[in-house]
């Protein structure tokens, strides 16, 4: 289903009204709770380009899950949290909560390069302190960038986005158990200018990775 046709679908008891934003294979809306339309909540739809290939979809549908997965793992004030996820009549989705304030992204091309140090300062504690929590329950990000931290009205940011992540050993049983890997063998998942450099050299993801971006 092409996403113009997706704003006024009903999920999960949800009305899709608009969107919010565009990834790779993904959309997100935000939608309106029927029973309480003040409500409002966003709602991550998989939605694969039309040129992708069956078994290249089932890929995508894997993914998608497992982010969900990890993501719902993760209990920390600065990790944007998975509030459910699932399938809807051939709709793969998540439930988030909304955040209004943009990404971090957003305020690095307002600022033009120059923000405040005790600005740059409140945001890297709370950033180092998500991906700390992340990394000591078996998962690095990967995928760390100015578009994948979200930031509230009153400053407060939020790591988003972990479609890629890798799980690894580090003790925790319920990590373990999952998968520790969705993708395809020879090929650099990421975004080349937050790549550390051992990612270039074929070297599997660890913490170290994450801290570098």
């Amino acid at each position: 289903m092409r996403a113009e046709n997706l704003p006024g679908r009903i999920i999960v008891g949800y009305r899709l009204l608009e969107i919010l934003g565009r990834g790779g294979m993904s959309i997100v809306f935000l939608a309106q709770r029927l029973e309480n339309p003040q409500e409002r909540i966003a709602i991550k739809i998989l939605t694969p380009s039309d040129v992708a290939m069956a078994d290249e979809f089932v890929s995508f549908q894997a993914r998608f899950l497992r982010e969900a997965q990890a993501a719902h793992q993760l209990h920390h004030e600065h990790i944007l949290p998975v509030l459910g996820y699932g399938e809807e009549d051939g709709l793969f989705y998540m439930l988030m909560p909304v955040i209004s304030g943009g990404t971090l992204a957003h305020r690095l091309a307002a600022a033009q390069g120059s923000m405040p140090l005790d600005e740059i300062a409140g945001y890297l504690i709370q950033l180092t302190s998500a991906v700390d929590y992340a990394n000591q329950r078996g998962m690095v990000h990967r995928d760390i960038k100015p578009s994948n931290v979200l930031i509230d009205e009153r400053g407060n940011v939020y790591l988003a986005d972990f479609g890629i992540v890798r799980l690894f050993d580090s003790g925790n049983l319920a990590v373990e158990q999952a998968p520790t890997t969705l993708t395809t063998t020879g090929k650099m998942y990421g975004t080349p200018a937050y790549m550390a450099p051992e990612r270039y050299k074929g070297e599997p993801a660890e913490p170290a990775t994450d801290i570098y971006a």
